[in-house]
This record gives structure tokens, C-alpha cells and sequence, in this order.
């Protein structure tokens, strides 16, 4: 608790960083407080969003080994190879979207696609980390959706939409600007 206090303070006070940034970033805490950063940056709150690398990958991923088909398309995530793909098949053929960011990771990982006007989207497929296994994320979100508690969303729905829904909890000091 101590270490989240201190790593959300020095993120929003530009002295803790000699930069004169809008965003430090949670490394330019380590030089005031290398101790609480070791502890917070390993954790799973401190790993909460990060990009998708190798060493992630193959330390805690599985090959998808089929396709799962979701609505009228099949979706197979490709996480071997850096950067990941994810691949849909449907009416109008392949489609390969960018794995650009991984999300969770003590239960579940949830994997970002970067869409039109700068949107990060959830993508249809997901990883359960105790079961080692894939499965179809809009599904698991029925419990989610209060307006439509008996149907799936599509995943490219706006409760998917990472910059609109997942942020907060998932970046911290996060600002938004126009220009």
C-alpha cells in the first residue's frame, strides 16, 4: 500500500524526475525510491499493462492450438513470434491484426490491437493463465454487460475499447489532451 502511495505520488510530481515531462513514467520514481520500486515494478499491479515481448510470451503463454470461432469468424493469436498477430477468417478472408500490448496476468492476459484514431482495442481471444488455455473473451464478459445480459458482445463494441474503459484501472497518472 505504502509502495502504491509513494509510486503514485512521485508520478505526479515532476520533482521526483528531472525531466519536464506531462508523464515521467513509473522508472524515474527508482532513483528516490529504488526499494519500493523493486517491489511495486515486478508486481502484478506494476505489470499490468505492458508490451507483448518473447520473454513474456514464453514464460507464460501456450500456443493457441486451433482457431476459436467466434460469431461468423475464426480467430487464432500467433504469440510465438514478436510482434504478435492475431488472426481473424471470416466472410471477406484473412485479416491480421498487431498484438500490440498484453493486459492482466495473474489470471488472465488480454491482448491489445491498435485500431483506427488511435484506439487500442481488446481483442476476441484471451489466455487463462491457471488453465493454460484459450478462450473467447466477449463470451466471458455476459456477467459484464447489464444491458444485454443474454447475448455476447462483438469485440470491437466500446467495452472492449481499452483507451475508454480499461485505462484507469490499468495506467496510472494516464492524461488525456487535446490540441
Amino acid at each position: 500500500m505504502i509502495a502504491g502511495i509513494l509510486i503514485a505520488a512521485c508520478l505526479g510530481l515532476n520533482s521526483c524526475s528531472k525531466e519536464k515531462s506531462p508523464y515521467t513514467g513509473s522508472a524515474s520514481c527508482r532513483s528516490c525510491h529504488e526499494k519500493f520500486y523493486q517491489l511495486w515494478s515486478t508486481s502484478f499491479h506494476g505489470l499490468a499493462i505492458a508490451a507483448l515481448h518473447g520473454g513474456l510470451a514464453k514464460k507464460h503463454l501456450s500456443p493457441q492450438p486451433q482457431p476459436l470461432t467466434i460469431g461468423h469468424a475464426s480467430y487464432r493469436a500467433d504469440v510465438g513470434e514478436i510482434p504478435g498477430m492475431c488472426g481473424r477468417w471470416g466472410r471477406a478472408g484473412r485479416k491480421n491484426m498487431e498484438i500490440r500490448h498484453v493486459m492482466g496476468g495473474k489470471n488472465v492476459f488480454y491482448f491489445l490491437t491498435p485500431m483506427d484514431r488511435g484506439r487500442l482495442q481488446v481483442l476476441p481471444v484471451a489466455y487463462d493463465v491457471n488453465r493454460k488455455q484459450w478462450y473467447d473473451t466477449a463470451a466471458s464478459h455476459l456477467r459484464h454487460s447489464l444491458e444485454r445480459r443474454d447475448q455476447a458482445l462483438d469485440w470491437r463494441e466500446w467495452p472492449f475499447t481499452f483507451n475508454t474503459m480499461c485505462y484507469n484501472c490499468h495506467v496510472s497518472q494516464l492524461s488525456t489532451t487535446t490540441a
